[in-house]
C-alpha cells in the first residue's frame, strides 16, 4: 500500500536547515525552505565537525558524492596551551585514533564550505524547493497542520507540519514557545581568518590549539585545506552597552584587536609568540577582525523547548531550540544530530506529526542540555584565574588525554 505524501515547510536554509532537508528527502519527505534572505550562504567562519557528526554527514552521502573529505581538515590533535608560556598542557591524539575509536573522522571546515556542501545536495533532491527572500510574517496552526504568510507579496504556505531551524532569533521559536530573548552572555568573540602564509612558523600546526588565560581564550586550526587558519579570541565583555542588536549582532572589527580589550590582560602577560599572532591578522593582507556579541539561553529543561502540544505540528531544531555556547564546538553538531533523530522519528511515525516531533523532543533534550551545560562549563574552565587555574593546569598536566576525552559525546547519540 502507498504511503500518503508529507510535506514539511522548514524555516531557515542555514546548516541546521540543510540538513534536515537532506535528511528528509532521503526518506521521501516533500520539503518547501522558507528563507527569509536573498542570497544563500554562511559566513567567515571556521568550524569543529567531531565525530558524532561528521559520522552521519557521511552516512548521508556527502563523503562520496560531494567531496566533504576534500573540503576537510582532519587535525592530529587537539592541544590545550598556557597562554602566558605557549607551552602544551595536555594533548588529545585524534586523526585515526578518533575514526578507530569512533568510527569517523574529527574535522575542521570554514562554515561557508559545509553549507555549499549541503546546499549542493539538497538541491539534487527531487521532492524539495527553496523560497528565498521569504520571511515569515504569521505561523497558524490549522486542524491538519500549519498555514504560514510571508510578508512579500501576501503569500501563504500550507503544509502538514513545520519545523524552525531559523537560528538564535527564531520566528517560529516565538509561535512554538513564546517570547524569550536571547540574553547576552558577557562573552565576545573576535574571529579571523588568516592565508597560512601569513601565519608565524610556530603556529602552522595541523592540530586545533586552544590557549588559556585570564578572562579570554583562544582557539585556532585549518581550514580549506590547510590554507587558512582560523582563529577565534573570546574575551569578557567591556563594553556591554554597546552589543549589537538582533538585526546586526556581528561588527567588522577592522583596525582593531583583541588586544584592545582591557579586561583581558590586566595582571597578565600572554606569550610574545601569540601577541604576534593575534597582531598578524591586521597586517598585510590578513583581512582584519569581525566582532560577535554572544547570546544564548538557559540549558533546556524539558521536551517543551523543542516541541510544545499546544502547537502539535511545530517543532525547532538547532539553534532556535537550544543554542549552544562555542566552548565546545558543537553547534552545528548537534543541528545535525537533531536533523538526523528528528528524520527517523518522522519515518517512524509516518503521516502522524504530533506523535514524531513528541518522540523526538523526548529522544533528544537531555542529550542537548547536557552539551549546553557542558559548554558553559568549558567557558569557566577556560577562563580560570589565580589559585584556580593554578588547579587546573595541573589537572592537565596530570590527567589531561582522561579529561578531554568525551566518548559520550563523539560516540553520538542513541537513537
Amino acid at each position: 500500500m502507498n504511503q500518503k505524501q508529507c510535506h514539511i515547510l522548514i524555516a531557515g536554509a542555514g546548516i541546521g536547515g540543510l540538513a534536515l532537508a537532506l535528511a528528509f528527502s532521503r526518506i521521501g519527505v516533500y520539503v518547501e525552505i522558507l528563507e527569509q534572505t536573498q542570497t544563500l550562504g554562511e559566513g567567515g567562519a571556521g568550524l569543529q565537525l567531531s565525530p558524532n557528526a561528521f559520522g552521519i554527514l557521511k552516512d548521508w552521502g556527502l563523503d562520496d558524492k560531494y567531496d566533504l573529505t576534500l573540503s576537510a581538515n582532519f587535525p592530529a590533535a587537539i592541544q590545550a596551551r598556557d597562554a602566558a608560556t605557549n607551552g602544551v598542557l595536555s594533548e588529545l591524539q585524534l586523526g585515526a585514533r578518533a575514526v578507530d575509536l569512533y568510527g569517523a573522522h574529527y574535522a575542521t571546515m570554514h562554515r561557508a564550505d559545509l553549507h555549499k556542501l549541503l546546499l549542493n545536495s539538497v538541491r539534487k533532491q527531487s521532492l524539495l524547493n527553496i523560497h528565498r527572500n521569504a520571511k515569515i510574517e504569521r505561523a497558524q496552526d490549522t486542524p491538519t497542520g500549519v498555514k504560514v504568510s510571508i510578508e512579500r507579496d501576501d503569500l501563504t504556505y500550507e503544509a502538514d507540519a513545520m519545523v524552525g531551524c531559523d537560528g538564535l532569533w527564531s520566528f517560529t521559536r516565538q509561535h512554538v514557545v513564546g517570547s524569550d530573548a536571547p540574553i547576552a552572555t558577557g562573552h565576545v568573540a573576535w574571529r579571523a581568518l588568516l592565508p597560512i602564509n601569513l601565519v608565524p612558523d610556530a603556529f602552522r600546526h595541523d592540530c586545533v590549539l586552544a590557549w588559556m588565560a585570564p578572562h579570554m581564550h583562544i582557539v585556532a586550526y585549518p581550514v580549506r585545506r590547510g590554507e587558512f587558519l582560523n582563529i577565534v579570541v573570546v574575551t569578557e565583555d567591556d563594553h556591554p552597552a554597546d552589543s549589537p542588536s538582533r538585526q546586526s549582532w556581528s561588527r567588522d572589527a577592522t583596525g582593531l584587536s583583541p588586544l584592545d580589550v582591557k579586561n583581558n590582560c590586566q595582571s597578565f602577560t600572554l606569550n610574545n609568540k601569540l601577541i604576534d599572532l593575534l597582531k598578524s591578522v591586521n597586517n598585510g593582507n590578513g583581512g582584519g577582525w569581525t566582532r560577535w556579541t554572544l547570546y544564548d539561553r538557559a540549558p533546556i529543561t524539558s521536551s517543551h523547548d523543542m516541541y510544545n502540544p499546544q502547537h502539535p505540528h511545530f517543532a525547532l531544531l538547532g539553534d532556535a531550540a537550544h543554542p549552544m555556547r562555542p566552548y565546545l564546538a558543537q553547534g552545528a553538531a548537534m543541528a545535525i544530530e537533531d536533523a538526523q533523530a528528528l528524520a527517523m522519528a518522522v519515518q517512524e511515525n509516518w503521516g502522524d506529526f504530533p506523535k514524531a516531533f513528541q518522540n523526538f523532543s523526548s529522544r533528544r533534550w537531555q542529550r542537548v542540555a547536557k552539551v549546553q551545560a557542558q559548554s558553559r562549563r568549558n567557558g569557566e574552565i577556560y577562563h580560570m584565574q589565580g589559585m584556580m587555574r593554578m588547579a587546573r593546569n595541573t589537572a592537565l598536566r596530570l590527567f589531561g588525554p582522561q579529561l578531554m576525552e568525551m566518548p559520550w559525546l563523539y560516540q553520538g547519540p542513541r537513537i
